[in-house]
């Protein structure tokens, strides 16, 4: 086929088969191949569905703790919850160009590579440091709940 020659779909599917041979799948494979298949649809459908229960228990855990005025609470099981404040900075895609354009300004093009922790690295120590956030850059805040202890 590395010769030049051009070839119909045809003749580079019969060029084809002669270096890849048809594979040959028994019964038994086949079937435990859709099991296990099937096997992880059904456990991402249930990891899916646990996750949005464990999304809603965790929030009414948090509105319930800021009620009382807690920031933490042992259970009897020796279970620690914490309520902490989780704090990014973010950029839309629609912004990407002003984005890059400021990096370059600023001297920074070394983190035009980097990932999103590096730049909400960089961000959080301007920020907190008093320096002006690009323009471009929106503060996130949310509440999140911690678990330490015994498992």
């Amino acid at each position: 086929m590395g010769d030049g020659r051009e070839f119909t779909m045809d003749e580079a599917q019969g060029e084809l088969a002669q270096v890849v041979p048809p594979v040959s799948i028994d019964a038994a494979l086949d079937a435990k191949l859709r099991e296990l298949r099937k096997n992880r649809d059904s456990l991402k459908s249930a990891l899916q569905a646990a996750e949005e229960e464990l999304d809603l228990l965790e929030a009414g855990i948090i509105s319930a703790m800021h009620q009382a005025g807690q920031k933490s609470v042992k259970l009897a099981s020796g279970l620690q919850l914490i309520v902490g404040k989780y704090t990014s900075y973010r950029t839309n895609a629609a912004d990407r160009p002003a984005q890059v354009a400021w990096v370059e300004e600023n001297g920074m093009k070394e983190i035009l590579c980097v990932n999103f922790q590096t730049w909400n690295g960089v961000m959080k120590e301007r920020a907190e440091s008093g320096q002006e956030l690009p323009p471009f850059v929106f503060k996130y805040e949310e509440d999140r709940l911690s678990v330490r202890g015994a498992k």
